[in-house]
């Protein structure tokens, strides 16, 4: 094995509770080349989103209560599921560890460049934050800081 060969991988590590505000501060008008990069890099989050919803629903699903059928009851609204009450505290465990849970993207040759102008759009920011997003973006900001 070359010296090439055992360079150390470099990666992203994205906390999955993040990436929906990464997402939202990386909506900057951008030149053609860096748009398109940007979007590229969000695709890959966007696919994680979807996951993350899915698993949500899953979960949901497990600990709701039954119908007849054995299907999981939802609330009046049609909007939610009606969770027993015993497990509630399960459902709160397992979401927090769901989204505590971290993507990680490996930064190869192929998307390199893509974190690169999103790690620029991120750190250049001219956005302006309440307390709260602003918490968010500073964790964030720090994420993509490891990578540089």
């Amino acid at each position: 094995m070359t010296k090439e060969n055992k360079t150390k991988l470099k990666a992203l590590r994205i906390k999955n509770s993040h990436i929906e505000k990464i997402i939202d501060f990386l909506d900057v008008y951008m030149n053609n080349t860096e748009a398109r990069l940007r979007n590229n890099f969000v695709k890959v989050l966007g696919k994680q989103l979807i996951f993350l919803g899915e698993e949500r629903i899953k979960l949901l699903e497990e600990y709701a209560e039954k119908d007849k059928e054995g299907k999981p009851k939802k609330s009046n609204d049609g909007k939610s599921y009606d969770i027993i009450p015993e497990n509630l505290e399960k459902v709160k465990v397992e979401l927090t560890t769901l989204y505590d849970d971290f993507l990680i993207i490996d930064i190869l040759p192929s998307n390199e460049e893509e974190i690169k102008v999103a790690t620029k759009a991120i750190l250049q920011s001219t956005k302006t934050f309440d307390i709260a997003d602003g918490a968010i973006y500073s964790a964030i900001c720090e994420t993509f800081e490891e990578i540089k």
